[in-house]
């Protein structure tokens, strides 16, 4: 297991943007993914937290603060995007659906089905799982009772982008990261003025001419640096 930050992770409180993106490379995990690392990426357990190899066996995961900033975010129903210019689209993709964090997804903590985990049992997520906000069965559905369940339980198969709340905004691919928000903007219909873009380059603060608010990354990803990210955009918030 990787190192992660253990304490609770709570929602997130007072005004919050919408959307929060990330860079990859040295904002969410202290490497290239298109330089450093040969796929296949994978767990070699399937209860590895935040710890995944590649080909050569050199040991990946993401910094130890990120697994609870992406749970907290999540818990704070604001949808997370990834911006990243990567020539190594396909295996950025396949380190964030193998690298796994503990906790639990939105969308089974609301499913009327839901049973709380005993003690000692598996409370795992796919990382790639948390982009984008599931919304609760009751927004969806529209309906109480045992026909909203009903409902519900169609919903999850037969429309999942409904269920999901969104189509996938994870933009992997080289070029200005400005193409990168025009196509979240477009897919999400969220403002750029309620979007915060964490990145460790400089030349990617381009985006604040959409109305993004950038912020800098220096160490990888902190919980301080998310909260005074989100600080910076309330002081601009309309």
């Amino acid at each position: 297991m990787a190192p992660v930050d253990s304490l609770p992770v709570l929602p997130l409180e007072g005004r919050l943007p919408k959307l929060i993106a990330f860079d990859l490379d040295y904002t969410l995990w202290d490497f290239w993914v298109d330089t450093h690392v040969t796929p296949p990426l994978k767990r070699r357990n399937v209860s590895d937290v935040n710890l995944i190899y590649d080909k050569h066996g050199e040991r990946i995961s993401f910094y130890s603060e990120v697994p609870s900033i992406l749970l907290q975010l999540h818990k704070s129903r604001i949808h997370i995007s990834a911006a990243s210019r990567t020539s190594a689209p396909r295996a950025a993709r396949q380190a964030l659906t193998e690298l796994l964090v503990p906790g639990q997804l939105n969308s089974v903590v609301d499913d009327p089905a839901y049973r709380a985990p005993k003690a000692g049992e598996s409370q795992l997520i796919s990382s790639i799982k948390l982009f984008g906000t599931f919304r609760p069965w009751r927004e969806v559905v529209g309906v109480e009772g045992k026909l909203g369940v009903r409902l519900y339980a169609l919903l999850k198969v037969f429309e999942p982008l409904a269920f999901l709340g969104g189509a996938d905004t994870i933009e992997i691919y080289p070029g200005s990261k400005t193409a990168h928000f025009k196509a979240i903007h477009e897919k999400t219909g969220i403002p750029y003025n309620e979007m915060v873009f964490y990145d460790d380059e400089s030349r990617n603060r381009e985006v604040t001419k959409l109305g993004v608010t950038f912020v800098l990354v220096q160490n990888g990803m902190t919980k301080k640096l998310l909260e005074s990210g989100i600080e910076s955009w309330r002081k601009k918030a309309p």
